[in-house]
């Protein structure tokens, strides 16, 4: 055995030998650029909310107040639900790190 599977084999024998590097500076980077990216599209979510709720179509005008109605949005009038499921996956990433 040789390279990193004897170094992993020791370290496995003895958890004092356990010394890894946790890369906080890195980490810390890559949570601020989540943030960032949430911020962003929590904006960009407000906009597509108002819009819907200045709509001509009264459909949309119920979306921001009634999920429903927003759930059962035809393809071409998902806007909010497409940009939410977005969300969704970036706080999971996020929160995942906190």
């Amino acid at each position: 055995m040789e390279g990193y599977a004897k170094l992993s084999s020791l370290i496995a024998t003895d958890s004092e030998f356990a010394i890894y590097r946790r890369f906080g500076a890195l980490n810390a980077q890559n949570l601020l650029y989540y943030k960032a990216e949430l911020i962003s599209v929590e904006d960009n979510l407000e906009h597509l909310a108002e819009s819907d709720r200045c709509s001509q179509d009264k459909d949309k005008r119920l979306y921001t107040e009634n999920w429903f109605e927003l759930s059962r949005a035809k393809a071409g009038k998902r806007q909010q639900t497409k940009k939410f499921d977005m969300i969704r996956k970036t706080l999971k990433q996020y929160n995942s790190y906190i």
